[in-house]
């Protein structure tokens, strides 16, 4: 766990420890501890909790307890239960966006192309056809079929241009560019991304690019600057590690005729009487 996750932890730790001793028997209490545990890759206890939590709201679980007990399901590979939950949720509450994505991504986790795809579709007559967060969910289900990536494109293109905080329409279209080789797109949308958003995946990924389009110098700046960011990037090492290595940071090797040509100029440098009376060439100011 890195420092970033770890604070995250500690901040749900602390939430959940707060709302424990005002309300213990809160609903908001048993979703911060089912977080709590999810964090912490305790998957039992974070269903026990996820489970409290929507049995004291009674007949109609709150949409955040059914929330989080579908997320846990899907951390526990059930992904046809999961989908239960996000539906029934969304008979109560049809404007939660994270009930259509977590019931996209169980479809698709269950290879159910036709039916994410629907449901991404009414993700976006229910919450807006251009909003920038159904567009990147459609997007997102669009991609994996090779006769739609160029409306997904489309799709992408559009919701980073409202939206250019959606960091996660940026990483799919960033990836998207890399499978076409439209190399230079994905260095022009990652370097207006690098402005807005202090991010070490962003420049660990404009240097990947840079280093596919040969301008390693400017990748070797990025794959640093990825590392030097909280939290870092992870493979930002690895991927400099794996550069060749670079003419700029290299001593050139010298060669034979090299080393005999310099000695010859050196012979024949003009001299002057160094410090105890040694012969010393003479610098090219100092010649006549």
């Amino acid at each position: 766990m890195n420092s970033f996750q770890e604070r995250k932890t500690k901040d749900l730790e602390s939430l959940a420890t707060r709302l424990m001793t005002d309300s213990p028997t809160s609903t908001e209490a048993w979703i911060a501890l089912g977080y709590l545990c999810r964090a912490q890759n305790k998957v039992p206890k974070a269903l026990y909790f996820a489970h409290k939590a929507c049995e004291d709201d009674g007949w109609r679980p709150s949409t955040q307890a059914m929330l989080l007990k579908g997320r846990v399901l899907m951390d526990s590979k059930k992904f046809g239960e999961a989908a239960q939950h996000f539906h029934e949720a969304l008979l109560s509450d049809r404007d939660c966006f994270e009930l259509y994505e977590g019931l996209v991504q169980c479809q698709l986790e269950q290879n159910k192309m036709k039916e994410a795809r629907l449901i991404a579709r009414n993700c976006r007559d229910t919450l807006g056809l251009q909003a920038p967060r159904p567009l990147t969910l459609a997007a997102s289900v669009l991609a994996k079929d090779p006769s739609t990536v160029g409306e997904a494109q489309v799709m992408l293109e559009t919701a980073v241009n409202v939206a250019p905080y959606l960091l996660d329409a940026v990483y799919l279209l960033v990836d998207l560019y890399d499978k076409q080789g439209l190399y230079d797109k994905a260095i022009s949308l990652l370097r207006q991304q690098t402005e807005l958003h202090v991010n070490s995946k962003l420049h660990r990924l404009l240097g990947d690019f840079l280093s596919k389009t040969n301008r390693s110098i400017e990748a070797v700046d990025n794959y640093r600057h990825a590392q030097s960011l909280q939290p870092p990037d992870l493979l930002a090492a690895s991927r400099m590690e794996s550069l060749d290595c670079l003419p700029s940071f290299a001593t050139p090797e010298v060669t034979a005729p090299a080393a005999a040509a310099f000695t010859t100029q050196l012979q024949m440098a003009p001299r002057r009487l160094g410090d105890g009376g040694r012969d010393t060439p003479m610098d090219d100011d100092q010649s006549f």
